[in-house]
């Protein structure tokens, strides 16, 4: 696979969104990802699931979105005692495979990460973490996951329904952006990471490499925040409309731009060759 340019051929800072592809061969994801990058002057590679060059596309990109998703990740990543047969959820291996190695590599760079949703769960499981059911009894996690219409394509309103509060912790990025008080959130997952399981011996890694940045308040973590590495990551879907998105995605232009005005190496053109697909 080889990524693909969908914006303006300038000079302009370039951030990288994992895309699905569909049967087409076309690539298949909903356009509400790309547009604020490209409304704010940014230029969008989209980065399709299987491509296997990912040196050459983490050489040309000054940020990284792992956007939400259809499905969850595979258990066997996390849980040895997986067992096929008592698992009914809908999985895409072939992203948890792209996005698990995407993140290895970007870990070895200073690239500003962000990542929403299912691409917060991939950030846990390529560290070591595990997850588990959402804890429903106070919320109903997968509530706004009826935000997907009968023909295929999301409802931003309901997607966008505020479900549960969340707290920012101290001396982390949601707490700059966010202060102390409790902010209400959207909320659309089966799956977690969870302060049960923070500091157990096999979230080791995880929990060396990254801080909890927010909590809900049934134990859900709801952020995480690289301590060494520009890698941010949110459960709810901030990337729609609104003084949350602002505020967050303001931020993760800012760390793009000063990655950009400092990076030194040699850039390369890609072709738009294929287009994206609204869902």
């Amino acid at each position: 696979m080889t990524p693909i340019i969908h914006s303006l051929n300038r000079p302009n800072p370039r951030v990288g969104i994992l895309a699905k592809i569909n049967e087409q061969g076309k690539i298949d994801i909903c356009d509400r990802w790309a547009k604020p990058f490209v409304n704010n002057g940014f230029d969008v590679i989209y980065i399709p699931v299987g491509t296997e060059d990912l040196d050459d596309v983490i050489a040309n990109i000054d940020g990284l979105l792992l956007p939400g998703g259809d499905a969850n990740i595979d258990p066997s990543y996390y849980d040895p005692d997986f067992d096929e047969n008592n698992y009914h959820f809908a999985r895409d291996k072939e992203r948890d495979k792209t996005a698990i190695a995407l993140i290895k590599k970007i870990a070895k760079t200073k690239i500003p990460t962000l990542a929403i949703c299912r691409g917060m769960q991939e950030v846990v499981v390529t560290f070591g973490g595990v997850l588990r059911p959402t804890p429903d009894e106070l919320y109903l996690h997968s509530q706004n996951l009826d935000a997907r219409q009968d023909d295929g394509s999301i409802c931003l309103k309901l997607l966008d329904r505020s479900v549960h509060p969340i707290s920012a912790v101290e001396a982390t990025f949601m707490h700059d952006l966010f202060g102390g008080d409790e902010i209400m959130i959207n909320s659309a997952h089966y799956e977690c990471t969870h302060v049960v399981d923070w500091k157990t011996r096999c979230n080791k890694t995880l929990r060396d490499n990254f801080k909890v940045a927010a909590t809900a308040p049934d134990g859900t973590i709801e952020a995480i925040e690289g301590k060494w590495r520009p890698i941010y990551a949110v459960q709810g879907h901030f990337e729609t409309d609104g003084p949350l998105h602002d505020k967050l995605f303001g931020m993760f232009y800012d760390k793009i731009d000063e990655y950009f005005e400092n990076k030194s190496q040699a850039r390369q053109d890609y072709t738009l060759d294929v287009k994206a697909i609204a869902l």
